[in-house]
């Protein structure tokens, strides 16, 4: 996780807006998790006014609700590494992390529970980079013609098949099938002369002939032509790829459902299959990183991690991403069974991995105008007691706060740990019984005639 990787535009990084290169800087700058959170409210307000796609309201919501521990998207915002944070707001989670033995997987949490992941998209070989800039033109090629052959259906998707086509029409459409087939079970019949309706593009359907095609493939093509960035070497590897948020109740059994290694990609967006199949079309072997970004704790934190994540990454398709369901939209709860993990999850955050701790203890070290300390100042004359001491005592309480939910998560764990070890001991206790029983019964049967 190179720090020395700017966030400038280069062949490696063509697309850069001026919101990420400030959040970026706030990061190497070593601001406070509270300014990063101010210059993020910034990002979701530029996003919800300059793009009539994305639903505002859950945005609006999250950057401005406060609970009764303050606004919940701040504190999800504390437990995320700061190294995993400039990683993801530039787009590296691939490059960053395509090695499982690198040092850099110290970075992250483990992935069960519920929580938010990210997906960074790599080619087998290149040391977790994307494609060139010329290799996304010969993408962007293959998915217009995606896009014509679902066209094609609309118009001819009837009873005389694929027989009344044209030369260009027959090509566009086989490639869309040709696509379709990498996650298919059985494959395109081209010789049947059937005509399948294209499976990765929504849209009208073909008795609506007026109605306008969905535009999911439309942003997706919009998006990497942002990448087509000209004055830098085209065959160059860009190091950053388009970022898809996740969410889910149980992370480690749902990213492996976006793994085409692993998975024909039932379960994935119609973007991401998009993608992975197009590449797969140009003969390449595409490979997908994923990386669990913040676990949850209590089941209204779970769609809050996923905007949070969403405006971090600029993941939404209309971005820089592969992110078309709005933000915030998976409101899953653990089930009643598994209620477990979520205290196992906010263990980890508290306990195990160091990142919140950290993250909390440079906004403490930092807080100014700390809302106590602002009540404090009006009550007291600074004559009787300076508002230095003030600062120390607020930021005193803070810190016994703090150390107390702490104590109080140690000792839940030692408490558990007891229990475990005292049934233990009346489990040995039971079965030394019952051997002795058993020994009694031996020795009496051995000494009758």
């Amino acid at each position: 996780m190179d720090s020395n990787i700017k966030p400038v535009q280069s062949a490696e990084i063509p697309v850069i807006s001026s919101h990420v290169a400030k959040l970026v800087k706030a990061i190497d700058d070593g601001k406070t998790c509270d300014e990063i959170f101010d210059t993020l409210a910034r990002m979701a307000d530029t996003t919800r006014e300059n793009d009539q796609y994305i639903p505002s309201k859950s945005l609006r919501t999250a950057f401005e609700s406060d609970g009764s521990n303050g606004n919940p998207l701040r504190i999800l915002l504390h437990t995320i590494p700061r190294k995993l944070l400039r990683s993801l707001a530039l787009g590296l989670l691939a490059y960053d992390f395509y090695d499982k033995s690198s040092e850099n997987h110290e970075n992250h949490y483990s992935t069960g529970g519920p929580g938010t992941y990210a997906i960074g998209l790599t080619c087998e070989g290149r040391g977790g980079a994307f494609l060139s800039r010329r290799e996304i033109v010969e993408l962007r090629t293959c998915l217009k013609e995606y896009y014509c052959g679902f066209k094609v259906w609309q118009r001819h998707g009837d009873a005389y098949g694929t027989s009344q086509l044209t030369g260009d029409e027959a090509r566009s459409y086989r490639i869309s099938m040709l696509v379709d087939d990498f996650f298919r079970t059985e494959p395109w019949d081209e010789a049947s002369g059937d005509m399948p309706r294209p499976a990765l593009c929504q849209g009208a359907q073909q008795s609506d002939k007026n109605a306008r095609s969905t535009d999911n493939l439309a942003w997706l093509l919009s998006m990497l032509k942002k990448r087509v960035v000209l004055g830098y070497d085209g065959d160059v590897h860009q190091i950053s790829s388009p970022i898809q948020i996740g969410c889910s109740v149980e992370m480690d059994k749902r990213w492996f459902q976006h793994d085409p290694l692993k998975s024909n990609l039932v379960q994935s967006s119609k973007l991401l299959k998009l993608m992975v199949g197009g590449m797969k079309y140009m003969g390449l072997k595409p490979q997908v990183c994923v990386i669990p970004i913040m676990k949850t704790w209590l089941d209204e934190q779970l769609p809050l991690s996923g905007i949070l994540g969403t405006v971090i990454a600029s993941s939404y398709v209309t971005q820089a991403g592969l992110n078309v369901v709005a933000p915030g939209a998976n409101t899953s709860k653990v089930k009643e069974n598994r209620r477990g993990v979520l205290q196992e999850n906010k263990e980890e955050v508290y306990l195990d991995k160091p990142f919140f701790s950290e993250n909390r203890q440079i906004t403490l070290n930092s807080r100014s105008e700390d809302r106590t300390l602002k009540q404090a100042i009006e009550r007291y004359d600074k004559g009787k007691l300076s508002v230095d001491k003030l600062k120390a005592l607020a930021q005193k309480r803070d810190e016994i706060e703090g150390d107390i939910h702490l104590k109080r998560l140690q000792l839940e764990r030692r408490l558990k740990h007891l229990d475990d070890a005292a049934a233990l001991v009346d489990e040995s206790k039971e079965t030394l019984a019952v051997g002795r029983r058993l020994l009694g019964q031996d020795e009496s049967s051995d000494s009758e005639p």
